[in-house]
């Protein structure tokens, strides 16, 4: 009678061990991908692995497996996704690399934000900040109600002295545009591109935006702005000198307090004619 050879229980109880652990890791390593839907993308992602993927493709199938770690792109370059996007088991959502450089020059102006009065004109500086490209040129496009706002003037600077085309004022557009000398190769740094002076003509919040503006930069025929900031504007009444959207006797404190230095005889008739007013 032929008896059935079986492994020993404890060589038996190896052989799985060795098995599973081996699955274990190979899954670890090796995990198998599978498509989630974009419900399950978004309760999964942290907010900042989101933003790492700046919210493109999410409502594409992902995978869950590892992906190489990425450096975060540089300022001025856009990341690009692997094809479908994956996370991996951090939540921490992956780039396949970064893009060439598409834009590296910003807008924005100085002070901001203003607080200013009824019909009182002021100026403001015009900026350019390049991140890596050599700006050349501003082709300026300042947009605004013309209901509310009035540019008045515009003062070119040593940062880009030639003008290429005198300024516009048009309703609610002004343009003009501005470059540096043909001998000298861009500006690379930080500057006042030029000065304009705006009249406010009504009260209330009100912004100037550079809508539509084109900057160029050395060896490039792109669009070389990255970004701008818009110019917040907030009008009050002569004499609200606290910004309290009330002419009061708070003001005249202030008034008070900085006759002589930060206030003038100006700014006592102005509070004077509108003692008692308020502000939208």
């Amino acid at each position: 009678m032929n008896r059935k050879k079986y492994l020993p229980f404890p060589l038996f109880l190896l052989i799985l061990t060795l098995i599973g652990g081996g699955t274990y890791y190979f899954l670890q390593k090796y995990p198998v991908a599978h498509p989630i839907g974009i419900n399950e993308v978004a309760a999964s992602l942290p907010t900042e692995a989101i933003a790492a993927c700046e919210g493109k493709d999410l409502n594409s199938a992902c995978s869950y497996h590892y992906c190489p770690p990425m450096p975060k792109c540089p300022e001025g370059r856009m990341c690009i996704q692997q094809m479908p996007p994956c996370v991996d088991r951090k939540g921490i959502c992956q780039t396949q690399g970064c893009s060439v450089v598409v834009a590296t020059i910003t807008l924005e102006a100085s002070p901001a934000p203003i607080k200013t009065f009824l019909n009182h004109p002021f100026e403001l500086d015009l900026n350019a900040k390049s991140i890596q490209d050599k700006l050349t040129g501003v082709e300026l496009k300042l947009n605004f109600d013309p209901s509310s706002l009035e540019i008045k003037a515009i003062q070119p600077t040593e940062y880009l002295p030639v003008v290429l085309s005198n300024a516009i004022f048009g309703s609610g557009l002004f343009t003009t545009a501005l470059t540096v000398p043909p001998d000298s190769g861009g500006r690379s740094d930080w500057g006042t591109f030029s000065k304009i002076t705006v009249k406010p003509l009504l009260l209330g919040e009100h912004q100037i935006t550079f809508d539509n503006t084109i900057v160029s930069t050395l060896n490039s025929d792109k669009n070389g702005l990255l970004s701008s900031t818009p110019i917040a504007i907030t009008v009050y009444n002569p004499g609200d000198l606290n910004y309290s959207k009330n002419i009061d006797l708070f003001d005249y404190n202030l008034l008070l307090a900085g006759y002589g230095t930060t206030y003038t005889l100006y700014d006592y008739n102005d509070l004077v004619a509108n003692y008692g007013k308020t502000s939208p």
